[in-house]
């Protein structure tokens, strides 16, 4: 049985207990019990048609409102289980499946534009579930299904592809252009992994076969392959190692022999327990050994006594017990030391210092020999050194005038220029001469009025050991500051006071208390002429039912009026019922309104504008410094060109006179000072001047390496030495290309290295 039915029954239950129930019992409780359940009756027949409160279905009223339309339409499929023909939760079902297949829709199509094809499937699949009908809905899951398993299947034919073909960059690169779809295939990193893995064991099995058959390239490129796949520790040793093992083949190809032995070695530390590599390394020994001692006996033979030592020596080291190596080391070992020593003192007996740089090389070797008989070899080692750096000193000679507006500018300019340079790390054997010092001599030598310039200075070069000279200029130093003459103004709108204005929601709130309590008044006097006709009603059918009592054989004839005045009774009790939840509402609207009334304030405080005017200030520091100096080489009276260094620069400030009473922060004046903006300036130049001037000073010693590299190309040894010798003594960069060379060049002549390898 349905509501409706089981509504029904309850109300004709009422009526007939009424009508034939007054046998038992008094006539109130008989009319009492008709009452309840008559009224019951009315209640749930009432919620039936829509009137009462089903939970469920304002559950998904208030969820489809909300936009949830997944939760509605729960909700709503729930209501409609107990009232399966309620037409209004079957529209709002509808309504709520409508929107939720949108919704899933419009997501899938999002997600798919972020190449999330898992949950653009499962949004569209939604709102294809919801609208089975749309055929949009439809066409686009099922074309995400196929791009879905089309992507599975593409990953399974690159990977397949990579492993058939070993065409492992164009797999890999197919995969990763996957990436995207990483969310919606999980399973892509490992096959990228995987793909990787196996071409780097692949490389690294063609690396390891060409290693054995000594294909030194194409093992170096395969293991080079396989660690640009797979980085792990083992293939990086690899890689190393091949890598030197390659350059140790190249260098012993161009009959670099140590080179290629210390490539060799090198090789053997990334790989030592490499077969192929110990191999080769053994091979390289053997060969080398050999060249070393035919070497050796050829330098005896010429006279180059350090050289068939040293040659001798590494044998030992290589290869001890070889052939005679023992005894002519031994044998070499007393002339060696002898014959250096004398050459050496030789060369310092010589009055113009041409060859110190040769003695110094001589007294080096005879150092290497360690014979305690020379007891003065370290004494004649530091003396010599101290002469040949005096030689290659380097001194120069500065002057600055100032022909700026801008007082003292020439001196500052100086006393900088002379700091910076003396503190450079680049010009290692520089002494800079006081402009005291020079005026002093030009007045000695009646040179003008002891000043200094182009015309007077290449008499400078009769001052001891004075190479040239640095004059310069200030040509400009200036600062200027604009922008306080011609102000702009603001203007601001600040609070000046408040005052006091009628409050605009006050008056209709009152109002609205006052009509609230009308409406309670009228709903109290309802109720009160609802409980009199009530009363009445009520007796009403007490008088009835006496009159069925004393009549009992009437009782059918007298039924409908009976039905009437129970229905006249159950009418009272309704009008009762309304009037008493008309008072209710009544009276909470007046207490809702008192509320309101009591939060509003009858007047409002408002703010009193008033505008403020102020001037702002675009400040601008502006500045130049221009230097103009040249150099002079005292040696040859070479006058080099004029070089110019300019410096500008411009700080802009805004400021503000303000007010924060009136709403307007001051902004400061935040320029510098003239002074310290024009030596920021000053310095600046001053650095350019200083890094040019190194720039020229730094290279004054590479003239001793173009004598020498003259010297060896026409074959004049001890000169090319001397050359190298001071070129490495007056330079700042040991580390340069030159230096090698030049140190190199001395160790095959004379076998000595002048500036020893880091090991």
């Amino acid at each position: 049985m349905n509501n409706q039915g089981r509504i029904a029954t309850r109300i004709i239950v009422g009526l007939l207990l009424v009508l034939f129930g007054s046998g038992c019992g008094s006539i109130k409780e008989s009319f009492d019990g008709a009452t309840s359940t008559l009224t019951e009756g009315i209640d749930n027949a009432t919620s039936a048609i829509g009137l009462g409160n089903d939970e469920a279905y304002e559950e998904g009223k208030t969820y489809l409102e909300a936009q949830a339309y997944d939760q509605a339409i729960l909700k709503f499929e729930e209501a409609l289980k107990e009232n399966p023909d309620d037409t209004r939760i079957q529209t709002d079902l509808a309504q709520a499946k409508s929107f939720a297949a949108a919704q899933h829709f419009e997501r899938g199509k999002a997600l798919t534009e972020k190449h999330e094809i898992n949950g653009a499937l499962i949004a569209f699949e939604k709102a294809t579930s919801y609208q089975p009908a749309n055929t949009t809905y439809a066409t686009r899951y099922q074309q995400e299904k196929e791009k879905y398993a089309k992507l599975k299947g593409e990953i399974l034919r690159l990977v397949q592809e990579g492993e058939e073909s070993k065409q492992w960059d164009q797999s890999i690169r197919g995969l990763e252009s996957m990436k995207r779809y990483e969310s919606s295939f999980p399973e892509l990193a490992t096959h990228i992994q995987h793909t990787r893995q196996q071409a780097s064991e692949y490389h690294e099995g063609r690396s390891d076969a060409h290693l054995h058959q000594q294909a030194f390239q194409e093992a170096a490129q395969e293991i080079q392959k396989a660690a640009e796949y797979d980085q792990n520790s083992s293939i990086s040793l690899k890689n190393k190692a091949r890598h030197h093992l390659l350059l140790a083949k190249q260098a012993w190809d161009q009959n670099k022999y140590f080179l290629g032995y210390e490539e060799m070695q090198k090789s053997l530390e990334f790989e030592p327990q490499n077969p192929e590599i110990k191999k080769f390394h053994a091979h390289l020994v053997d060969q080398w050994t050999d060249i070393l001692y035919n070497e050796a006996v050829q330098d005896q033979n010429t006279g180059n006594l350090q050289g068939a030592k040293d040659k001798l020596s590494r044998i030992s080291k290589l290869k001890p017990g070889y052939l005679n190596v023992e005894s002519l080391l031994s044998e070499l070992q007393g002339n060696l030391a002898a014959t250096y020593y004398t050459k050496a003192d030789s060369l310092m007996r010589q009055e113009d210092r041409t060859r110190l740089g040769l003695a110094l090389a001589n007294y080096l070797i005879v150092r290497e020999q360690h014979d305690s008989q020379y007891q003065d070899l370290e004494e004649k080692i530091a003396l010599v050194k101290k002469m040949l750096l005096e030689e290659v000193q380097l001194r120069i000679a500065v002057h600055f005038d100032n022909k700026s507006s801008e007082s003292g500018a020439g001196g500052v300019v100086y006393n900088q220029l002379l700091d910076r340079l003396r503190n450079s790390e680049r010009l290692k054997n520089l002494t800079l001469i006081d402009r005291e010092v020079i005026d002093q001599i030009l007045q000695e030598q009646a040179l003008g009025q002891g000043f200094l310039d182009p015309s007077t200075s290449p008499q400078v070069k009769k001052i001891k050991g004075a190479h040239g000279g640095i004059f310069g200029e200030v040509l400009r130093a200036r600062v200027k500051e604009t922008g306080r003459d011609q102000p702009t103004f603001g203007s601001s709108t600040y609070v000046s006071g408040t005052r006091l204005v009628p409050n605009p929601e006050y008056e209709p709130r009152r109002q609205a208390v006052g009509s609230a309590r009308q409406d309670m008044v009228l709903a109290q006097q309802e109720l009160t002429n609802a409980e009199v006709q009530s009363k009445q009603s009520q007796a009403n059918m007490m008088a009835t039912q006496q009159q069925l009592n004393q009549s009992p054989g009437s009782q059918k004839s007298q039924a409908p009026i009976a039905i009437g005045s129970i229905l006249q009774g159950l009418g009272s009790v309704a009008g009762v019922k309304a009037a008493r939840s008309r008072l209710t509402n009544a009276q909470n609207r007046l207490r809702f309104s008192e509320d309101e009334l009591a939060r509003t304030p009858p007047t409002l405080e408002e703010e009193i504008t008033d505008s403020f005017r102020y001037p702002i200030y675009d400040l601008k520091l502006e500045g130049e410094v221009m230097l103009a100096y040249r150099f002079v080489n005292f040696t040859t009276s070479e006058v080099g060109d004029s070089k110019t260094i300019t410096k500008t620069d411009e700080i802009l400030d805004r400021y503000v006179q303000g007010d924060p009473g009136k709403g307007v922060n001051s902004d400061p004046n935040e320029l510098p000072a003239k002074e310290e903006f024009l030596q920021k300036l000053l310095a600046q130049a001053i650095e350019g001047a200083a890094q040019a001037i190194e720039d020229k000073m730094a290279n004054f010693s590479e003239s001793y390496y173009e004598e020498g590299k003259k010297a060896e190309e026409h074959g004049l040894e001890e000169e090319a030495i001397e050359n190298y010798m001071r070129y490495m003594y007056s330079t700042s960069d040991l580390s340069a290309s030159t230096v090698q060379h030049a140190n190199q060049y001395i160790y095959d002549k004379m076998g000595v290295l002048i500036i020893r390898r880091k090991t």
